[in-house]
């Protein structure tokens, strides 16, 4: 920090010496407040008189504002988890208080939104709050998968004003990864160039990942954005994100395990290689991907349902941009499983290939659709 201007002979306007990581400054009418990168605040003054100093204690600060003989601290809400790595759990405890004037009844509790399952509560809700009573209410944050993730704490009870109290809750999972090229030697997330198979005609590429988390991953999500139009890749799904598809990796992977396997592609246009290359980034999943159960949807007719050297190949007429989903019976069509949740295309044939993981949890048998063999069907959703 750096300053200059008035000096006046009550006291002068200079740094402290020591102070070093800061991340905000304001300035008031004759004082001025600096925020360092932990959370902590230092004052200082250019007069002599008082203005007040930094509280003791005073920590967990995101934000300082400074006027004429004041100063105001913004604290991280406490319902704000903060980065947790994957894998792990962090609890917090929040302070349940009833500053009204009637006893509480507390009937129930719930947790809602997107990220609802990351969230849970240690302790049980109590049953009643007496007027000016509070109860620590502890929760936990636990992320089985990366990026923000927000929920709300729902907490119903007998105030005729808030009969439904909402606590928003959000924390941050620190584990992502974007692929890069074999080229950068010691990235634990590699894809090779795409490669021809002349036999079917299909465009492979190698995948490449060192599980660095230090923990038993259950699979891995890749997702593929800026997919050349028209291409498909088989065992993907649509993305949550417009113009991008998952692929399921739902094979253990134990800490600093490394494991290769081939996306499979196909582009009816016949293009080159070079110019199909998406861009790839993976998520890991610490809950296992089970098959799903039989999912409602129209049981179309299959084209084809042939061995290859790569799987089962299935091929069935498709409509652009509708959902897919492939099912398969390893006991004669007594149960069904599904192996993927969703596919799409843009164009009016749809090909998937099983090759056991990650499009199927076991290993396909037998000629497809034959008796002793692995039996498919595809419904539209």
């Amino acid at each position: 920090v750096i300053t200059w201007g008035h000096n006046s002979i009550l006291g002068p306007s200079t740094v402290p010496a020591s102070l070093s990581g800061v991340v905000a400054i304001r300035a008031g009418h004759s004082h001025t407040v600096a925020l360092k990168q932990d959370g902590s605040v230092v004052d200082w003054f250019s007069y002599s008189y008082d203005q007040g100093s930094v509280p003791t204690g005073l920590s967990g600060v995101v934000a300082i504002a400074a006027g004429g003989a004041h100063t105001v601290a913004l604290l991280e809400p406490a319902n704000d988890f903060g980065a947790v790595p994957l894998g792990r759990l962090r609890p917090h405890t929040v302070i349940l208080a009833n500053s009204g004037n009637l006893p509480l009844t507390l009937s129930s509790i719930t947790l809602a939104g997107p990220g609802a399952d990351q969230f849970s509560l240690i302790a049980p809700l109590p049953t009643s709050l007496a007027v000016g009573a509070s109860s620590p209410l502890t929760l936990r944050f636990a992320p089985t998968r990366p990026g923000l993730l927000t929920a709300q704490l729902k907490i119903t009870s007998n105030d005729p004003d808030t009969p439904v109290f909402t606590l928003d809750l959000r924390g941050t999972s620190t584990f992502n990864l974007t692929a890069t090229k074999p080229s950068s030697i010691g990235s634990s997330f590699t894809y090779a160039p795409l490669r021809l198979d002349r036999q079917t005609g299909l465009m492979l590429q190698k995948i490449t990942f060192t599980n660095t988390t230090g923990v038993k991953l259950e699979g891995l999500k890749l997702v593929l954005s800026k997919v050349v139009s028209g291409v498909q890749i088989y065992s993907s799904s649509l993305g949550t994100a417009p113009g991008t598809y998952d692929v399921i990796y739902s094979n253990p992977i134990a800490a600093n395990e490394t494991l290769s396997f081939d996306l499979v592609y196909f582009d009816p246009k016949r293009r080159t290689a070079a110019s199909i290359h998406p861009v790839i980034s993976a998520e890991a999943l610490l809950a296992p991907e089970p098959d799903s159960l039989v999912v409602t949807g129209t049981v179309v007719p299959l084209r084809s349902a042939r061995p290859t050297p790569q799987g089962p190949f299935l091929e069935w007429n498709s409509v652009p941009k509708a959902s897919y989903v492939v099912e398969y019976s390893n006991d004669a069509g007594k149960t069904w499983f599904s192996a993927v949740h969703r596919l799409s295309t843009g164009t009016t044939r749809m090909f998937w290939v099983d090759r056991g993981q990650p499009e199927t949890k076991t290993k396909p048998v037998g000629v497809p659709n034959k008796p002793g063999g692995r039996l498919y069907r595809v419904k539209r959703l």
